[in-house]
C-alpha cells in the first residue's frame, strides 16, 4: 500500500523510499554477517559446555551467549550499525547489556518452553532459541542502542 502510493505522488519518494529500504536491508545483512561469525563462536561454547563438559542444555545456552555479548558489543557498533559518535563508555555499555539480557531471556524463555512444554529434542531446541535471539536482539538494537 505504501509503494503505491509513493508510486502515485513522485519519482523522487519512490527514490527515497528505496535507498531506506536498501539501507536497512543492508544493515540487517551485516548484522546477519556478525551474526553467522557470533553464531559459530556462541554454538563451539554451547557445544562445548553441553556435551564435552555435560552441563544441563540452559547452562550451556548461557555460556554460549555469554562469550557471544562481548564480541556482538564490539562488532555490531563498529561494523553493522557504523555507530562511531557514541563512546564504548558505562552508558553505551549499560544501554548495550539491557537489550542483550533482554533478548537473550526472551530466547531463554522459548529454549526452555520448546524442551519442557512442548517436548522438542533439546539440540534442535537449542538452534530455534539462536533465531530467536538474532530476530529479537536485531530489532531492540537497531530500535534502542544504535538509533541515529
Amino acid at each position: 500500500m505504501l509503494v503505491k502510493i509513493t508510486l502515485k505522488v513522485s519519482g523522487v519518494q519512490t527514490l527515497l523510499f528505496a535507498n531506506f529500504i536498501r539501507k536497512k536491508l543492508t544493515m540487517f545483512l551485516k548484522y546477519v554477517s556478525v551474526g553467522v561469525l557470533n553464531t559459530f563462536l556462541t554454538l563451539f561454547i554451547i557445544m562445548l559446555f553441553y556435551y564435552v563438559f555435560e552441563t544441563n542444555y540452559l547452562s550451556a545456552y548461557t555460556a554460549g551467549y555469554f562469550s557471544g555479548y562481548v564480541s556482538s558489543l564490539v562488532l555490531n557498533k563498529i561494523y553493522t550499525f557504523k555507530n562511531r559518535e557514541t563512546k564504548f563508555d558505562k552508558y553505551y555499555v549499560t544501554k548495550f547489556t539491557i537489550y542483550f539480557i533482554t533478548a537473550f531471556f526472551a530466547s531463554k524463555a522459548i529454549l526452555y518452553y520448546s524442551v519442557e512444554m512442548l517436548n522438542f529434542n533439546e539440540t534442535l531446541s537449542l538452534f530455534a532459541g539462536m533465531i530467536s535471539y538474532t530476530l529479537i536482539s536485531y530489532v531492540l538494537f537497531e530500535k534502542f542502542v544504535y538509533k541515529k
